[in-house]
């Protein structure tokens, strides 16, 4: 039992080291804008800033680790299981995608591994988009999760926002 709750601090921890992540990687690389660039810029083909790549690997891990618990926790709900495996796969994503798979520079020939960044990185837009409904839906039919079908439906609202707004 002690496993399962330990798997699911990886959902604390993991977009903590992200942030850590950007914030440091903004203020170490030259030019960088918040607004204007991405997280992969950061990790792109050609980047000084090494720290990224393994701040992004240890953020992918705990998102590995938070999606296999929300697996194990929630097996007999099919919505939140596949929420869980979502959120593992975006997790095996991004560490190829801040390691093998960098983006390319901006105004440089395409390669194998800019192309499979920019696929990997939409998949995981489209699965990000697809995880709070899963296991919003999948907690409130499971009677257990009344209290959080409003925090999910405001996160899934302020995603799509804030989608739309940048």
């Amino acid at each position: 039992m002690k496993l399962k709750k330990a798997l699911l601090y990886g959902g604390i921890l993991a977009p903590f080291f992200y942030l850590l992540n950007d914030i440091v990687g903004g203020i170490i690389t030259p030019n960088y804008n918040y607004i204007i660039n991405t997280v992969s810029d950061l990790t792109k083909a050609g980047s000084t800033y090494t720290l990224g790549s393994i701040l992004l690997f240890i953020s992918a891990i705990f998102s590995i680790l938070f999606g296999l618990g929300i697996m194990i926790n929630y097996k007999k709900s099919k919505l939140v299981f596949f929420g869980g495996l979502m959120l593992l796969i975006i997790g095996i994503f991004n560490i190829f995608t801040g390691t093998i798979f960098t983006q390319d520079p901006i105004g440089t020939e395409s390669t194998f591994p800019g192309i499979m960044h920019l696929v990997l990185v939409g998949i995981s837009l489209i699965f990000t988009f697809l995880i709070l409904p899963f296991i919003g839906i999948g907690l409130y039919r499971k009677k257990n999760g009344k209290d959080l079908e409003i925090t999910v439906l405001f996160q899934l609202l302020l995603c799509l926002f804030l989608g739309f707004y940048l």
